[in-house]
């Protein structure tokens, strides 16, 4: 029989042998595999075979205060809920309590807690965490992007929007701390169309971001492109007649120096449109030269997100489903070597290769959709409200197709068919990863026959 391995100590040092104590290296990572065991689609490997043992000398001997540490947060993990509970209560009143330990308990008290499915957990987690911010401001500032954003999730799970003004002012603080955890924010208001709130968050924290000297300059270039979607969808869906050169659209797009007008226009006329475009199969046809058949596409996705408006979707919400949708249907298509197609030198003779045709080029293939929702779902790159987007709405895609004169009723239905198996895998991996009851509930309904 094999041994069990022996567990480490959070101040011991890490089994990659990087030198680091475990708590500052491998902990997170090891906990968070630990709470998530495999899937199908993403294995786990043991920590011992990601990391092959090596010679390792022998450790200093800890401090006596950190061997006391070790000792509390021995009993913390071992302890059931109430245990957990009642040891970060007590643990409050302790001046040397650090932001660390502040947030490992909290992050394991949630990871027990049912925040998806009981009102009761929620809002016993937003009291633990209200109780942090009152005893120790300090320490709740330093991770407060992160908590913030545990009840944000929250809130949407119960549709309490009137809370967000409160639940986003941390962010605005302290964007640069808080830049990952607040594009996870950006991803559930979008999914739920909460995007006035947003556009107005991002406004503030837009001229801190702007000098910051810690972030990499894409990273404001990202930001600054999902301020102006926001702004584009915002008023595109206010109205009765919104037009792009209207003032207050105007203003506030003043105040992108680098934004590509002519783009821009094209992109919120479509949004705004009461029609869709007249469209032919041929517009996608083999004949049809790359670049000719991309901008087809993009035109034909504003087409579909206008559509969807109409019929009560929120456009920030198929604007997710569009960004995945075209990026797999162009790799389906013309392959690879699609993306560098802009960059190209235009007058280039040579055809290029296409991949060989199915009964039609904008029904998405069950594997082109298994292998594109699935890199949204990757430890690190996980973006599940994308997954949610995309997997609610391919219904409501085919079907447009049909009412386009796109595809056959019987093509749509194949299509249906082909990608319904994997439903209810998808709805398992969301539950797993941080999107919320409604969000889930959505998706679902949407494919009930």
């Amino acid at each position: 029989m094999r041994a069990k391995p022996k567990k480490l100590g959070r101040n011991a040092p890490c089994h990659c042998s990087s030198g680091k104590k475990y708590k500052q290296c491998h902990l997170a990572e090891d906990q968070q595999i630990s709470r998530h065991p495999a899937t199908l689609s993403f294995p786990v490997v043991a920590p011992e075979a990601r990391y092959p043992p090596v010679p390792m000398p022998s450790p200093t001997p800890a401090p006596a205060a950190e061997i006391l540490t070790d000792v509390w947060w021995e009993e913390f993990v071992d302890a059931d809920i109430e245990g957990k509970v009642e040891i970060f209560t007590e643990k409050l009143d302790d001046e040397a309590l650090v932001d660390e330990d502040s947030f490992e308990m909290l992050t394991a008290i949630r990871s027990e807690l049912d925040t998806k499915y009981q009102s009761e957990d929620r809002l016993r987690y937003a009291a633990l965490v209200q109780q942090l911010r009152n005893k120790k401001p300090d320490l709740f500032e330093h991770d407060a992007h992160y908590y913030q954003s545990n009840l944000i999730s929250d809130a949407a799970t119960e549709g309490r929007w009137d809370v967000l003004g409160e639940l986003l002012g941390p962010f605005v603080r302290n964007l640069e701390q808080g830049i990952d955890e607040f594009f996870v924010v950006i991803d559930v208001l979008m999914y739920h169309g909460q995007i006035r709130p947003l556009i107005s968050t991002m406004f503030q924290a837009r001229d801190a971001l702007c000098v910051s000297e810690d972030l990499l300059d894409w990273v404001g270039d990202e930001f600054d492109g999902e301020l102006v979607g926001l702004i584009l969808m915002d008023h595109a869906q206010t109205g009765s007649d919104p037009q792009f050169a209207d003032s207050p659209l105007q203003e506030k797009l003043s105040q992108f120096t680098d934004l590509n007008v002519t783009w821009t226009e094209r992109k919120f006329t479509r949004l705004a449109a009461d029609t869709p475009m007249t469209w032919q199969a041929d517009d996608f046809g083999k004949a049809v030269n790359g670049e000719q058949w991309e901008d087809n596409l993009l035109d034909l996705m504003f087409d579909f997100m206008a559509d969807s408006r109409r019929a009560g979707v929120p456009l920030s919400r198929s604007e997710m489903a569009h960004h995945v949708l075209f990026s797999l249907l162009k790799e389906q298509t013309l392959g690879s070597s699609a993306h560098h197609m802009r960059k190209s030198n235009r007058r280039r003779k040579t055809p290029r290769r296409r991949r060989a045709y199915r009964s039609s080029a904008l029904i998405p293939t069950r594997s082109a959709v298994d292998e594109a929702l699935a890199s949204h779902l990757r430890f690190l790159n996980e973006t599940p409200y994308k997954v949610a987007a995309v997997t609610e709405l391919l219904p409501g895609y085919l079907q447009f197709l049909v009412r386009m004169n796109l595809i056959s009723p019987t093509e749509m239905k194949k299509g249906l068919n082909e990608l319904k198996p994997l439903v209810p895998q998808l709805v398992t991996l969301l539950e797993r990863h941080r999107c919320d009851m409604r969000a889930i509930e959505t998706v679902k309904s949407a494919w009930e026959d």
